[in-house]
């Protein structure tokens, strides 16, 4: 189902014909626009009269994108709204609402290149709190997890890359919590002989502290009491 919907000025009449598959979302994404600063007819009327001039009203439901294309046409010609003194539509509509003016590219191309130098606005604590938790509650389908492990299996990682990976990831504490959970992920699991073989080379010949073989030690006294084979 695709909308299309009319934006009024109850400040000046002046209107603006648009369609989307979320009216909703897409008035808000309007007023988001309007205050980052993009430059456009409608915008700017957003921005000197203020959002809450501005009213909704969805006018057809469509069934497909080629019918809204076509009926989105129709009200820009029936309201006028693509002449600057009666709307604020910058083209005839439909498909050609994704191809504006050189003029139009110029100033939102502007518009994009000084948003850019602006100061990043910081995320909160909790807005840091609330992403985590919705990255953690994520649930991928088998097919995405297929997607994500053939596409990590053929990514080559440069050494630079890695050797940044490293530094980030050196003196770094993670949570008991943290570790059991890695623990027990991995336990039960072989890995293939020449993940094995790998990393076999890559300890080969590496000195471990005292406070690592004390670990070490500790790991594998625990895995004989629980009656597991170390490996």
């Amino acid at each position: 189902m695709v909308f299309v919907y009319v934006l009024t000025n109850a400040a000046n009449g002046k209107r603006y014909v648009g369609q989307s598959k979320d009216a909703t979302c897409r008035f808000r994404q309007h007023c988001k626009n309007a205050r980052m600063g993009v430059e456009s007819a409608l915008y700017a009327a957003m921005r000197k009269h203020g959002e809450s001039s501005f009213s909704m009203v969805v006018v057809e439901e469509c069934q497909s994108k080629t019918v809204a294309d076509l009926r989105e046409k129709h009200w820009i010609s029936e309201l006028n709204s693509r002449t600057s003194g009666h709307g604020y539509n910058l083209t005839e509509g439909g498909e050609g609402g994704s191809d504006p003016s050189p003029e139009t590219r110029a100033k939102i191309g502007a518009a994009s290149k000084a948003r850019a130098h602006l100061p990043r606005r910081p995320i909160s604590a909790e807005g840091l709190a609330n992403i985590r938790a919705g990255i953690a509650n994520r649930v991928f389908s088998d097919e995405a997890l297929e997607r994500i492990g053939a596409a990590t299996s053929s990514r080559v990682v440069s050494e630079e890359t890695r050797a940044k990976m490293s530094s980030t990831r050196k003196g770094r504490k993670q949570s008991p919590e943290h570790v059991a959970k890695r623990a027990a992920a991995r336990r039960g699991k072989l890995m293939p002989r020449e993940v094995v073989e790998r990393i076999a080379a890559m300890k080969r010949g590496t000195k471990h502290t005292d406070e690592a073989r004390e670990r070490i030690s500790e790991g594998l006294r625990a895995a004989y009491a629980e009656g597991r084979r170390p490996r």
